[in-house]
């Protein structure tokens, strides 16, 4: 786009919204210069119905301009389709000296992920010169093996950082910074345990040493990757409309999924008994089924995507839960592999197989659905009708700043990076870019505003009482941010707002409520009370922070060693899994192939490996009052919350099977969905 041009119609709607007001010099350029960007300074907050008709006139102004330069669009604008098969969520549509002055913000970031890309090359360097070191040892050459593969990948060479950074190798003279200049022929991966060194000489993520055991799979749904997933089930007539129903549920298990299973944890209850205790819970991936894959879309090529179920049960003196049955698919005929015969002779790999299918189904889901929809794209349309509606004064405005900061070019970029037919997510995920697609608008058809509610989304899943479910750091961390996050926003808006009647008069934040209504489901089109305020600031800041930290930074983790989470599985599993004997090969050939694997890596890094700042370290840019505010939730964060989630983190780890979770503490959780 010509910003010429662009500048140009900015200043024509600066003028039109402003020409006719006798007396009023405005500087045109300099407004528009100053309402395209946010001033990084302090700015002093007013409420607009407070100020004179001046001040007034030029803030209707400057609401007339941000709606020339930020506008909505729809998500998938293809003409040819009816708005009925479109999906109609809001994605900003940024005009060229915006998305400048975002990328300029995002400085910080850009350099973050070339120090991820430089350290991805030094790990290819240093494996290179190793492989000319005369007599190597068995240990070094079995280290280097999966490296091997990922470097033949192609990502490698298409990234033009890449390339820049080679530039630079190549005029090093060091052994090892020559090296990586050079070519070397490529293995296959040995074996599962040689994933694990692709990452040489970055840490290789500590679930690569404990990803087979059973309570670490079933502990990832309480502190792993995807804490989302997990329900407990219920019986419709003690708890309707809570979790996941016995009766539905049980309609579609296979008859091999009985007592028995749960004999194997010493528990001689049936079924049914278990759910009355409390004790059942499940993972039911029946989002996926009906979902098409893309017809580009990587692995095995399938008729239809699996829909697993995983079924955990809380057992006596364990305090997280532990898995008992995988059925692969959502009928009673479904095959389904048991706990209680993964060590009949030759049944362990087809015991780790089904788990694999289990992650691909979850990842696929985690990644469409709660980490692009529920977070990105969700907050797009919160941030975009903020500048909309909002003048740079408005003290929800300097607030919601801080907490959208890079969002829309992150959601800008991704379009491209991820929303494209060439990709990430054509490249690794089973369901490809149309099958990504068709999950999202399926999940966005029932997804409503009160989904943004985290206690009320963990009642509504059953799964926020601890004395049921003594371990789950999601939850329990968690917890402590929303309510600390709940009594700053009610502190910081009563700093501004002094009774109910100032929220009803004031006019650009019942524009932006009336806007939001309109694109957002669920969101109330008048807001009338500073309590209702609260809330709805609450849950936007609690999604844009601690939420999207959720499920964006443990990607290098669990993600980043690919047999733990595979994104696609590239050959069919056996018809009948749980009768199967899988040798070693076979297991290796069902997962991802080098260029996969480099692909799912950089994803994990460059998406995680970076914070671009830390929850409510933002004081100096708040004028006095609000400063004080911030800074008083900001050091409780940093003392007595920290402190706990630490003790915490040391309890869980010392009993086997548990994890400690990193994602919550506050020095770990960015403002902003900015990565």
């Amino acid at each position: 786009m010509d910003v010429k041009k662009a500048i140009d119609s900015i200043v024509g709607a600066a003028e039109s919204a402003i020409g006719n007001v006798d007396g009023l010099e405005l500087d045109i350029e300099k407004a528009v210069d100053l309402i395209v960007g946010d001033d990084e300074g302090v700015v002093v907050a007013s409420l607009p119905q407070k100020n004179n008709s001046k001040q007034k006139l030029i803030r209707m102004a400057d609401v007339k301009v941000r709606q020339a330069i930020l506008k909505f669009k729809v998500f998938d604008d293809d003409p040819s389709k009816s708005e009925a098969e479109r999906f109609l969520l809001p994605l900003s549509d940024m005009g060229p000296e915006l998305l400048l002055r975002e990328l300029n913000i995002l400085r910080p970031w850009v350099e973050g992920q070339i120090e991820n890309r430089l350290a991805l090359l030094a790990n290819e360097a240093l494996w290179k010169s190793i492989q000319r070191l005369p007599g190597k040892s068995p240990h070094i050459e079995h280290m280097s093996s999966a490296l091997k593969e990922v470097h033949g990948s192609a990502k490698y060479k298409e990234n033009s950082v890449s390339d820049n950074v080679l530039g630079m190798f190549s005029k090093m003279g060091t052994p090892a910074t020559k090296s990586v200049m050079s070519e070397v022929d490529f293995d296959e991966f040995e074996s599962l345990a040689s994933y694990g060194n692709s990452y040489a000489i970055l840490d290789s993520p500590d679930i690569s040493g404990k990803w087979q055991d059973d309570k670490v799979f079933a502990s990832q749904r309480l502190a792993g990757l995807n804490p989302m997933a997990i329900q407990r089930v219920t019986l419709d007539s003690d708890e309707p409309g809570v979790g996941v129903s016995w009766n539905r549920l049980s309609a579609k298990l296979s008859s091999r999924i009985d007592e028995e299973t749960l004999a194997y944890f010493g528990l001689d209850i049936h079924l049914k008994e278990a759910v009355r205790q409390k004790r059942l819970y499940v993972c039911d991936y029946e989002a996926l089924v009906g979902i098409k894959p893309d017809v580009k879309a990587p692995g095995v090529k399938q008729e239809k995507i699996l829909a697993p179920i995983a079924l955990y049960i809380k057992s006596d003196n364990y305090s997280g839960l532990q898995l008992f049955a995988i059925q692969l698919d959502q009928s009673v005929d479904s095959d389904a592999l048991l706990a209680k015969d993964k060590n009949k002779p030759g049944r362990i790999n087809s015991w780790i197989m089904a788990k694999m299918i289990v992650q691909v189904s979850d990842v696929n889901y985690n990644q469409s659905v709660n980490h692009l929809l529920e977070t990105h794209l969700i907050e797009d349309a919160m941030a975009t009708s903020t500048r909309r509606q909002l003048h740079v004064e408005h003290p929800l405005r300097v607030l919601l700043t801080q907490h959208f900061t890079a969002l829309l070019t992150i959601n800008k970029a991704g379009e491209k990076l991820l929303l494209s037919d060439a990709g990430l997510i054509q490249q690794i995920l089973e369901t490809g870019l149309s099958g990504s697609l068709q999950l999202m608008k399926e999940r966005y058809d029932t997804w409503s505003f009160e989904d943004l509610d985290f206690p009320a989304r963990l009642g509504l899943r059953g799964v926020d009482d601890a004395a049921a479910l003594p371990y789950f750091p999601y939850r329990d961390d968690g917890l402590l941010l929303w309510d600390v996050l709940g009594r700053y926003v009610d502190a910081y808006i009563r700093n501004y707002y002094e009774s109910d009647a100032d929220v009803l008069e004031d006019y650009e934040l019942q524009a932006w409520a009336l806007e939001l209504s309109e694109k957002v489901k669920g969101f109330s089109s008048k807001i009338e009370s500073i309590g209702d305020l609260q809330t709805i600031l609450h849950r936007i800041i609690w999604t844009a922070g601690p939420q999207h930290a959720a499920v964006n930074f443990p990607q290098i983790e669990y993600f980043g060693f690919v047999p733990n989470y595979p994104t696609a599985f590239y050959t069919a599993p056996p018809e009948n899994l749980s009768s199967a004997v899988v040798s070693n090969e076979e297991l290796l050939k069902f997962l991802p192939p080098s260029d996969k694997v480099a692909a799912q890596i950089e994803v994990a890094i460059a998406l995680s490996g970076y914070h671009y700042d830390s929850l409510l370290d933002y004081s100096e840019k708040l004028e006095p009052g609000a400063r004080e505010i911030c800074e008083q939730y900001y050091t409780e964060l940093r003392d007595s919350t920290t402190k706990e989630i630490v003790k915490r983190n040391r309890d869980r780890e010392e009993q086997r099977g548990l994890l400690a979770y990193s994602y919550f503490l506050p020095e770990n959780v960015p403002n902003s969905t900015s990565v």
